[in-house]
């Protein structure tokens, strides 16, 4: 009885370190830059969001955004629900893509907004990026990162 326990328990403890272990050989890590990282925490949903190409957007600035929660669920669409500001407000650009997971509890993905308005550069002499995702659990959330000149 005790070789069959610990046939067990070391298959089972090399299972489990197998699983935790992953395939970290092929994965890449992004690079994390606390610095242009922002969060908000209102209500019962986490939202992180960072952008991936503010220093050099071309047509398109996209973000990366993450959602954690335990009890709201997250089926909504972002690209309806997000807009992007640069301090002027009559350019409010609507997002115009969400690649991401929609449903569940840990939603992430891509929020993409194009960089012109009426055919003009949103960030010809802005000094900021606001990005607003309203109706994730509360009316509005607002991130806001500052431009280098």
């Amino acid at each position: 009885m005790k070789y069959l326990a610990t046939v067990f328990l070391s298959f089972l403890i090399g299972f489990l370190l197998t699983a935790c272990s992953g395939n970290a050989s092929n994965t890449q890590v992004p690079v994390k830059m606390p610095d242009l990282l922002r969060n908000d925490s209102q209500g019962a949903v986490i939202v992180e969001i960072r952008p991936l190409n503010l220093d050099n957007p071309g047509k398109i600035l996209t973000f990366a955004v993450k959602m954690d929660t335990h009890s709201v669920e997250l089926d909504m669409d972002l690209r309806m629900l997000a807009t992007l500001t640069t301090g002027d407000p009559q350019r409010m650009i609507q997002a115009d893509q969400w690649e991401g997971s929609k449903g569940g509890h840990h939603v992430e993905g891509k929020l993409s907004f194009p960089t012109t308005y009426d055919d003009k550069s949103i960030l010809d002499g802005a000094t900021q990026v606001t990005v607003t995702i309203r109706n994730v659990d509360v009316p509005i959330r607002q991130f806001t990162w500052q431009l280098k000149k």
